[in-house]
Parts: C-alpha cells; structure tokens; sequence
C-alpha cells in the first residue's frame, strides 16, 4: 500500500504582499525622475541641435548673400496691407529673419511657395505661412498649439501663422519714444544697443566687431511659463512691423527684461525656456550655450528705459559697444 505525502504549500501573507507593492513603489518613485531627466537631456539636446542649425543656416545665408537677414525686413515705404485689421496700427506686415533663411534649413519648396525672392510681402501670402518646421520649435515647450494665430498681431490680422520658439536677439533695452511709422529709435537711433538681426538691416560680419563669438544672435521663448501666456513667436515675421512691441511679441526678442521673466508683458519679449534655470542661444559664430537665468542683467524700470548697455546680458548682444563681457 503506497502513502500519500501531501505538502503543505504557504502563500505569501498580506503584510507580505504590502511590503513588496511598498519595495516597488519606492523603486518606481526613484526611477521616474531619472526617465524624466534623461528625456528631458535628450529633449534639451534636440533643442540645441536645432539653434545649431539655424547658426549653419545664418552663416550660410551670408556666404550667399554676404550679409545676415534682418530680424523683420520691412515692406517698402507707403506699402499697404491687403488685409482688414481690427486696430489701426496693424497695417504693414514685415517678413522675419527665420523666412529669411528657409532656404538654408531644406525648406526650399515652402520659400518659393512663398514667393519672397520675387519681392511679395507677408499679407499677400497669408494663407500659405501656418505651416510647423520642426527645427524651429523647442521639443521641451509642449505647452501651445504649433499652427495658431497670434495673440496680438496675427491674430487682429486673420492668418494663422507657423510657431517657432527662437528669437533673434535684436535689443538691448527698450523705449517708449513715438515713432513715424518707420523709425525705430530702440532699434536704429542707438545703433550701439543693436543686434546682429535688428529691423531692415543688412549686417555684415565685419560689422560685429564685438566678435562672432560674442554676440548672441537668437535664443528661445516658451508659449507658456507656468500661468505667464508668453506666446512663443512667429517664424513668417510680424503683422504689425509699424510697432516695435509687436515686433517683439512676434519674432523679436530683447535683453531689457531678465530671462524667464514671471511677468506675461515681459515674457512676450524677452527669453524663457523649459530647460531647467536658464535657456540656449545661439552665438553668431554657431556656438550654442546655455545661459543662466541669473546672468548679470539689469531689466528697466517699467519695461523700457533709456538704451544704456550696462550689464553682461547686454553685452552679449550689442554687436559693438566694446565693453569688456564679463562671465555669464
């Protein structure tokens, strides 16, 4: 007669169940900041691949044309719009320095559909420009839509336009002085506070005497910064070239206020980013660094101020003040 042996098999116990759903949790919670650093490095390494190229694409828009592209190229004197706006200031659209450069990004087929080679200003094109260009948009900024219409400019103007999170780091300060609808004196008065790309110029290297190496030539701006509406800028150019503040708002940037500005005025001019305490740009000899948000700076009163270049930051985008940088 055979006997039967039974085992006895023992199965975990709740408080042993809990343990191990509490080992997990913990692994888990170590884990995920190190996935989300590691996307956020390759998202912030896509980013500076992108300023990269868009240094290649300015460099070699002046071997083709031996000068740089503006930062808005305005439409001739007395040119009026074709489109009906709801304010009366928005009445000269201005085609921007990423259009400019289309062709040097393997954009060739959007440039001629657009027709800038042949003279034809930005309201005659409107419905052609809400096109997305991956290599002009921030993968870390994923707070906006990529084809919208302008919170300020485009919007009054009825096109919907293609966002882009590079600004070409044209101004140092900012004034308030009234304008005769062509003339900028933030822009063209001081010529020591401009950029490299500021409004209808045609800057030459040898211009930057400052050094490539040293003048900022674009940086970013985010759509949204927290609960600051900073609306990125738009890469076809600005609807409302008669403002400067539209201007700024639309593919612009300025060093007059600090980077990552809390304030919604201020963000939609200056220079915000989604890459932890600072944000990249671009230097006009290709190079792209990262630049702290704590960067000597001295922002003006009120959001505008007489144009003094009196801080590192501005230095780094006044093309020849000659003053001695300083770290950053």
């Amino acid at each position: 007669m055979t006997m039967k042996v039974f085992v006895s098999r023992r199965a975990f116990t709740l408080v042993e169940l809990l343990a191990v759903i509490a080992i997990i949790g913990v692994l888990v919670a170590l884990l995920l900041p190190a996935v989300q650093a590691a996307r956020e490095a390759a998202r912030s390494s896509a980013c500076q691949n992108n300023l990269k190229q868009i240094g290649i694409a300015l460099n070699n828009h002046h071997d083709a044309k031996s000068f740089l592209p503006a930062g808005v190229r305005l439409p001739p004197v007395g040119y009026g719009a074709s489109w009906v706006t709801k304010t009366t200031y928005i009445n000269t659209p201005g085609w921007g320095w990423a259009a400019m450069i289309l062709p040097y990004m393997e954009q060739d087929d959007l440039y001629a559909r657009l027709r800038i080679s042949e003279g034809i200003e930005l309201d005659k094109v409107a419905d052609k420009v809400g096109v997305y260009i991956s290599g002009l948009a921030c993968p870390s900024d994923m707070t906006g839509p990529r084809i919208f219409q302008h919170e300020t400019t485009f919007k009054n103007a009825g096109a919907n336009h293609g966002m882009t999170n590079y600004v070409a780091m044209s101004l140092t300060k900012q004034t308030h002085l009234k304008s005769d609808g062509r003339q900028f004196p933030a822009y063209r008065t001081y010529k020591e506070g401009e950029g490299a790309l500021a409004i209808d110029t045609k800057r030459r290297f040898k211009d930057i005497t400052d050094g490539t190496s040293k003048t900022l030539a674009v940086s970013e701006r985010v759509y949204r910064l927290g609960k600051q509406l900073c609306s990125a800028a738009a890469w076809p150019g600005s609807a409302a070239a008669d403002s400067h503040i539209s201007i700024n708002w639309d593919t612009l940037g300025t060093t007059a206020f600090v980077v990552n500005d809390p304030v919604e005025l201020n963000c939609r001019q200056g220079v915000s980013s989604y890459h932890a305490g600072g944000a990249q740009m671009l230097f006009l000899d290709g190079s792209v660094r990262f630049i702290n948000e704590t960067i000597d700076a001295k922002p003006d009163a009120n959001g505008w101020d007489v144009c003094v270049i009196d801080s590192v930051y501005e230095r780094l985008v006044a093309r020849k003040d000659g003053q001695v940088l300083g770290d950053y």
